[in-house]
C-alpha cells in the first residue's frame, strides 16, 4: 500500500479549484483574527485549524494576496469582471471586518530554495507584485499563513470561483516603481500576465 502524500490530506474543494502540491508539516494558528502564534502540525491535522500554510517546504503552488477593509469584496469583484484580468481560484473573506485572501492557483507550483530557478521565481514576485497593486492588497503580506477555506466556522466565508490552475506565462513581465508611495506605485506587465490552463 502505497503511502499518503501531503496533498492527499487537502480538502477536496481546494483540488478541485487548482491547489496541486501541500506541505508535509504545514504552520498553523488558532487565531481567526491577528496572529499571535503558530506551530508545525503534520498535513493529517492541519485542515482543522483557521489558518494554514499553503506553501510546501520548497515550491509556492499558489499566489496569495490579502485584501484589507470593508471595501475589499467590491475591489475584488471590478477585478473578477475585468476579462484582461485572472480570476482568483478561491476567495476567504473574514466576516468580521472584511478582509479577504484571495488565491491564484498555480498549475505548476514554483520551486524555491537554494538550488531554484531564478526566472519562475522573479517571474512570480512580478506577477504577485502586479496583482497585489491592481487589487490594493497589503504589500506587507507576506502569504505563509492563510485563512483556511474549508474552516469549519462561522468566521470565514469562502467562495470558489474558478476549477482551472493558472500557468506563469513565459514572457515579459514588468513591474516598474520609482520613488512613488505603495498607494501610487505604477506596474507594467504584458496584457496576460498568467495564462489560463481551461476557461476563465
Amino acid at each position: 500500500m502505497s503511502a499518503q502524500l501531503a496533498l492527499d490530506y487537502a480538502p477536496a474543494e481546494l483540488r478541485q479549484h487548482g491547489y496541486r502540491d501541500a506541505h508535509t508539516f504545514p504552520l498553523v494558528s488558532l487565531d481567526v483574527d491577528k496572529v499571535r502564534s503558530s506551530w508545525r502540525v503534520p498535513a493529517q491535522q492541519a485542515w482543522r485549524f483557521p489558518r494554514i500554510e499553503l506553501r510546501t517546504g520548497n515550491s509556492w503552488p499558489c499566489i496569495s494576496l490579502d485584501c484589507d477593509g470593508r471595501d475589499s469584496v467590491g475591489r475584488l469583484s471590478e477585478f473578477i469582471l475585468d476579462e484582461n484580468l485572472p480570476t482568483p481560484n478561491v476567495i476567504v473573506q473574514r466576516v468580521a471586518s472584511g478582509n479577504v485572501h484571495a488565491h491564484f492557483m498555480l498549475a505548476t507550483p514554483v520551486h524555491r530554495g537554494g538550488d531554484a530557478r531564478a526566472k519562475p521565481l522573479r517571474a512570480l514576485a512580478r506577477i504577485a507584485e502586479y496583482l497585489s497593486v491592481t487589487l490594493r492588497a497589503d504589500r506587507g503580506y507576506n502569504g505563509v499563513l492563510t485563512l483556511n477555506p474549508t474552516w469549519d466556522g462561522p468566521e470565514f466565508q469562502t467562495s470558489y470561483l474558478r476549477s482551472w490552475p493558472w500557468e506563469l506565462r513565459s514572457g515579459r513581465h514588468t513591474a516598474s516603481g520609482r520613488d512613488q508611495s505603495k498607494a501610487k506605485r505604477s506596474c507594467r506587465v504584458s496584457r496576460y500576465v498568467v495564462s489560463s490552463t481551461g476557461a476563465r
